[in-house]
């Protein structure tokens, strides 16, 4: 009885292991984001102390997860990987059905920004890998151990594949960006249809409020999304996305980011002295090749006084989105998102120059095909090692 449920019991561990591998490699591809789920959860918590540590912790999870995934697949260690993936599942569980509980307004980030689902569907999921986690590791004393020195080296070969790749995704930007603000999005300008039927949302809390260009929330309030009233659909959800920005007055001037070719450098926290005088030699540089660059935080009152003429604010949550990379830049030409830089790769000035005078669609496409190249070919790389 036992033989016959074997291919049963690899088939289950298979099924699991794919979409921790999955979800893993999602999360390990974006740190940041990794790092906003967690601080998410910290908050629900009451342990808001605890965000220092978010984006590492978030980032190690996403890890555990994928190397987890990888084993089931490869049926490595299998009763270790069996008790390490009950528990992460079992913890996953007991989190997602408080969150049914009280219900937030977070998203629980299980394939971090690629795919969103809701508490409830996210409880129903994990279910299923409850169900699936049952049938293929219970009784653990059934579990077929099966030592095999090439799946062992495939294994520690993913495992450090996976710590590269997560350090590069740490010191750069996501390889696919899934968010709404990715390449070939449109930025449209808020002014063009300033009117009362076009409302701000904004959150706080468990709490969203509908604000109009002359009545807008105090700090304590999160930017969201546009909506109009006379709109098919939500444009923060479509190809066609608002990045709403205000200048020193106060005024929102969105329209300064649809005319030609603009680079909206993103500061979300704050910069070292350093790090400041890089990033005005940054902004410096690209201005010498044409560019009409701006400066994005959450005060731009803030802004050194060199870049002060061209600091604009927005929403922390908005900048975040825009570019993970804090003082990163993203090209726009026309208000068409064409490609973005991470603040240790920016080019200099003789890359700006050789930037501006590409074809940008042929930039826009090449950009999105080195980054699917790098996902996906080290997904690939990591499935021939699995059958070997």
């Amino acid at each position: 009885m036992n033989n016959k449920r074997q291919p049963l019991r690899r088939i289950c561990a298979v099924l699991i292991g794919i979409v921790f591998f999955v979800a893993g490699l999602l999360k390990l591809q974006d740190p940041v984001g990794a790092g906003l789920v967690v601080k998410e959860y910290f908050n629900f918590f009451h342990v808001a102390f605890l965000e220092g540590i978010s984006k590492p912790l978030g980032t190690l999870m996403a890890f555990v997860e994928t190397v987890c995934g990888f084993m089931l697949m490869a049926g490595v260690a299998r009763k270790v990987t069996a008790m390490l993936t009950m528990a992460l599942t079992a913890f996953f569980t007991v989190i997602t059905i408080l969150l049914v509980i009280f219900n937030p307004v977070m998203d629980c980030g299980c394939f971090g920004e690629a795919i969103h689902l809701s508490h409830a569907q996210t409880l129903i999921k994990n279910i299923v890998i409850c169900g699936l986690c049952a049938a293929a590791f219970l009784p653990l004393g059934k579990i077929s151990e099966r030592p095999d020195a090439v799946r062992t080296l495939a294994t520690i070969s993913v495992v450090i594949a996976l710590a590269v790749f997560g350090t590069w995704s740490w010191l750069r930007i996501p390889s696919v960006d899934f968010m709404a603000f990715k390449p070939g999005a449109i930025l449209r300008s808020a002014a063009d249809d300033a009117s009362s039927d076009t409302f701000f949302i904004y959150s706080r809390g468990s709490q969203e409020g509908a604000f109009t260009g002359d009545r807008m929330p105090d700090s304590t309030w999160t930017y969201q999304r546009l909506e109009s009233s006379g709109a098919d659909e939500y444009f923060a959800g479509g190809d066609r996305v608002d990045l709403p920005v205000r200048n020193v007055d106060g005024e929102y001037c969105d329209d300064l980011l649809t005319d030609g070719n603009v680079l909206l450098f993103s500061v979300y926290d704050d910069l070292s002295s350093q790090k400041w005088m890089d990033l005005s030699n940054a902004v410096a540089e690209a201005a010498a090749a044409d560019f009409s660059c701006f400066v994005l935080m959450s005060d731009a009152s803030l802004a050194p006084m060199e870049l002060s003429d061209m600091a604009l604010s927005a929403d922390r949550k908005t900048i975040l989105m825009l570019n993970r990379s804090n003082g990163g830049a993203t090209w726009a030409q026309d208000g068409v998102i064409i490609r973005k830089w991470a603040s240790s790769n920016l080019p200099d000035m003789d890359g700006w120059f050789e930037t501006i005078e590409k074809d940008a669609d042929a930039s826009r496409m090449e950009f999105i095909r080195r980054g699917r190249l790098r996902l996906e070919g080290f997904a690939l790389y990591s499935m021939l090692l699995m059958i070997l």
